[in-house]
């Protein structure tokens, strides 16, 4: 809402700048949350498999894909 009252217009902005903060403290602290989450299933999911399934290629299989790719020209 527009004003010409200064006093009010200041005291506008002064809680929307506040409310900005407390947004994005509160946004920063769930993605550091799930961040944390997501390391520990990473964690627990390279403790139980060592080795890669059957079948699923490693990353050096796909990095020599990539790369016999970008010698031939072909795309998979």
């Amino acid at each position: 809402m527009f004003t010409h009252d200064h006093a009010v217009y200041v005291r506008q902005m002064h809680d929307w700048h506040m409310k900005m903060a407390q947004y994005h403290d509160q946004l920063r602290a769930f993605h550091l949350e799930r961040a944390k989450q997501f390391q520990k299933l990473a964690e627990e999911r390279a403790k139980t498999s060592t080795a890669p399934l059957k079948g699923e290629p490693t990353w050096s299989d796909v990095m020599s894909w990539q790369h016999s790719e970008s010698k031939s020209g072909t795309v998979m």
